[in-house]
């Protein structure tokens, strides 16, 4: 069986992950290996990636199916325990950039950003619950630079007060 091709872009990733939001829900509804392994991939997964579509509406997909190009539900249940890791699925996503949000309860700052319940939504339809580690990466609709997602990251890790982050814009915007 041929492996399928990591994805290289942000486009990529997004062409897959609104594919997966889009035909994994009818594969809820059927009992079978593949609806299995995607359940499966729910519950296990750590990482996940979200895009927000055209109405607004968040598209989930886990990392470990949305970082490979080509990749069908069935290729992905032959392959996800032998094959496919989810390692080098984080590690190619991760230079694409993107905002990491809790989703687990063991996922560092909790979120209320809609990706999270996205995340929740998609593992409830087969009924599971995300692994309490589970974090989302979260797209923003503009093409705005990795280093603003990386900044946003920063300044929510370090939990400042308003005042702080009112002297921190101050400080931004008399540089810009």
């Amino acid at each position: 069986m041929t492996m399928p091709a990591l994805i290289d872009t942000r486009e990529e990733l997004r062409d897959n992950t609104f594919r997966f939001a889009k035909d994994a829900p009818g594969l809820a509804t059927k009992q079978s290996t593949i609806r299995d392994a995607i359940g499966n991939g729910c519950s296990h997964a750590v990482e996940w990636v979200a895009f927000q579509d055209d109405p607004g509406d968040w598209k989930v997909a886990f990392c470990k199916f949305a970082g490979y190009n080509g990749l069908t539900f069935k290729t992905y249940d032959q392959l996800r325990q032998t094959n496919l890791t989810g390692t080098d699925t984080k590690r190619r996503v991760e230079k694409l950039g993107g905002t990491y949000y809790g989703v687990g309860a063991d996922a560092g700052v909790p979120s209320n950003h809609p990706a999270v319940g996205a995340v929740k939504a998609m593992c409830s339809l087969f009924g599971k619950a995300p692994k309490r580690t589970a974090k989302v990466r979260v797209f923003p609709v503009d093409a705005r630079p990795a280093a603003m997602d990386i900044l946003a990251a920063a300044i929510r890790a370090a939990k400042l007060s308003d005042v702080e982050l009112t002297r921190l814009f101050a400080e931004v915007k008399a540089v810009a």
